[in-house]
């Protein structure tokens, strides 16, 4: 059955339209013409000035036009990472970030940390409006042809989520760190240039609980007594990404694969021991027939000098 064809459509009703007398037309015609007043608002002569090319550079996140250009200025890069992990949401850091500069342009290092309490370029102090809370500019003028030498000081989070140092309350009543850095959460860790090329050479120097243990990317040199603390000194790493550089640290429990040509090593939570200790050799012969794998396929050896599990 066909629908009827609607023929009749309902129409809102609307007001009439009331056009402006030609007496009021007039009023305002005169207005309009008239002479300012003696009182009338004098508008400010604004001036301009050329556009910053560098600040579309200082917004939130990394641009590609960033990386672009860093990754052209900026060589042989070193890290010298300092933190005090002791208190319970927050640590204190300092950093010194060595590097070749090529070409003359400002530098600019990426940090969205809790705080920033100092900065300096080659031992001159820079203006604390260098930072935007996203990012440090670093002017030209601060700056060297050869090595450079910019050092921070800072203040970051700890929490159980949100930041890039993770705490962990476990059921038996402790408390473990970590750090999660992936994809782009370095920079939110301690000032640094947050992009993958720009590979560094990172040493780390970790205070933590004396009673706790501290695990990082390179072996432990040396533990040194600061009252109830210990002041941890790691071997300098081989060149990685920063999202790579990592640290964890609580009371962990320790176990060692016996007989391994490349040290294996694999930390548990203190509530979680006497499980690891029945499955860690079985986690070990998974781990070691994955490594091997990976080195048949890549046919090159596992490049570090230590595996953490």
């Amino acid at each position: 059955m066909k629908r009827p064809v609607r023929t009749s459509f309902f129409l809102p009703y609307r007001s009439p339209v009331r056009l402006p007398t030609p007496a009021a037309l007039a009023c305002a015609l005169s207005l309009l013409l008239a002479p300012a007043s003696s009182h009338a608002q004098v508008p400010v002569a604004v001036t301009r000035t050329a556009a910053d090319p560098v600040a579309p550079l200082l917004q939130h996140g990394v641009s590609r036009e960033l990386a672009t250009t860093r990754f052209a200025a900026i060589s042989d890069l070193r890290y010298d990472l300092s933190l005090d992990v002791t208190a319970p949401d927050s640590a204190l850091g300092h950093v010194a970030i060595h590097f070749m500069r090529h070409g003359t342009g400002d530098v600019i290092v990426d940090f969205r940390g809790r705080r920033l309490t100092s900065l300096s370029a080659n031992g001159t102090t820079l203006d604390a409006s260098a930072f935007n809370g996203n990012h440090i500019r670093v002017p030209a003028k601060a700056l060297l042809n050869t090595e450079n030498a910019l050092e921070f000081s800072f203040v970051t989070d700890i929490a159980a989520n949100g930041a890039s140092i993770i705490k962990t309350h476990d059921t038996d009543g402790s408390d473990y760190l970590y750090t999660l850095l992936v994809p782009a959460d370095a920079n939110q860790l301690f000032p640094c240039f947050d992009q993958p090329d720009l590979k560094a050479r990172f040493t780390l120097n970790l205070t933590a609980p004396s009673d706790w243990k501290v695990i990082g990317n390179s072996p432990l040199i040396e533990a040194q007594v600061e009252g109830a603390r210990l002041r941890h000194r790691f071997a300098t790493s081989e060149p990685i990404s920063t999202y790579l550089f990592t640290f964890a640290t609580g009371p962990f429990i320790e176990f060692t694969e016996p007989g391994a040509q490349t040290p294996v090593r694999l930390f548990a939570r203190r509530s979680r021991a006497e499980r690891m200790a029945r499955e860690a050799g079985e986690l070990f012969r998974i781990n070691r027939a994955a490594m091997n794998w990976y080195a048949g396929y890549f046919a090159h050896a596992f490049p570090f000098p230590k595996y953490d599990l």
